[in-house]
């Protein structure tokens, strides 16, 4: 389901502009989405990704909102937010979590392989 909630996706923004200007902490990465982004797409640092996926939703890219079903997870996160765009010639997903702290929204990448 499309992610239609302006205060969720005015929070995506703001903690993905954090990230794309450079700023550590408002798009953080499992190590294994992280390692993956790594064998698979050479090169490429958080910041660049962060700037892909800001692209993304400024040119009108969908966020699906998917409610969590696995047990494990529910208990911390009710929904994950789908990405799924391209980086080169590469169409990939990423499945995240947005948290709100009190310093900012924060994105959590929790997976991530070719769409």
């Amino acid at each position: 389901m499309r992610l239609t909630d302006q205060r969720l996706l005015t929070l995506f923004l703001q903690a993905i502009e954090e990230a794309s200007n450079g700023t550590n902490g408002f798009v953080v990465w499992k190590r294994r989405a992280w390692e993956w982004i790594l064998r698979e797409l050479e090169g490429l640092s958080q910041q660049a990704l962060a700037k892909e996926m800001l692209k993304h939703v400024r040119s009108g890219g969908e966020i699906d909102q998917t409610r969590e079903a696995l047990d494990e997870y529910r208990d911390y996160h009710e929904y994950h937010y789908d990405f799924r765009f391209r980086v080169g010639d590469a169409e990939i997903y990423l499945e995240t979590v947005l948290d709100e702290k009190s310093t900012g929204p924060v994105v959590t990448v929790v997976s991530a392989k070719y769409k």
